[in-house]
């Protein structure tokens, strides 16, 4: 991979692990499968971040997560991503976790307002007392996840 692309590649993500501890509204509603970005390492892959999930359930780190539309990884591919991954944050074990991709489990827990934005996210909505109301997108979804901050070129 040439060095310019190395460096996209670890700024995106660096970008998705800063929002791991980006600082969150009091009102915002965090998603509790993360955010998506196109990655930058391969083209057609998908980069996730998850926070509070690694396979383990402990809740003490999170995931980064990797898909590539329609085929699985090649054994070079794979390699390519966590040497990469492994670069910019320690790497604590791979698990498949999806169809056509694999997990990363990371030394990084998320922030206090991240939490508490997953938290409410968790509790659901006050009104219809679910967490499904993304459905439909009532005001109480639509605000708070509005109000949730991403990095510039992710999305929730």
């Amino acid at each position: 991979m040439p060095a310019t692309n190395l460096r996209s590649a670890r700024a995106q993500i660096r970008a998705g692990l800063g929002w791991l501890t980006m600082r969150q509204s009091s009102d915002a509603l965090g998603p509790h499968l993360g955010i998506y970005a196109d990655s930058l390492i391969l083209p057609g892959i998908r980069l996730q971040v998850i926070p509070e999930a690694d396979g383990t359930g402990d809740g003490k780190h999170s995931s980064l997560c990797f898909t590539k539309k329609g085929t699985d990884f090649t054994p070079a591919e794979r390699s390519t991503v966590i040497e990469l991954v492994g670069s910019v944050v320690t790497v604590l074990r791979t698990w498949d976790s999806l169809s056509h991709g694999f997990s990363l489990s990371i030394d990084r827990k998320p922030g206090a307002s991240l939490l508490a934005a997953l938290n409410r996210y968790r509790n659901g909505c006050p009104e219809h007392k679910s967490v499904f109301c993304s459905s439909h997108g009532c005001d109480w979804w639509q605000t708070g996840h509005g109000k949730l901050k991403t990095p510039a070129g992710w999305w929730h």
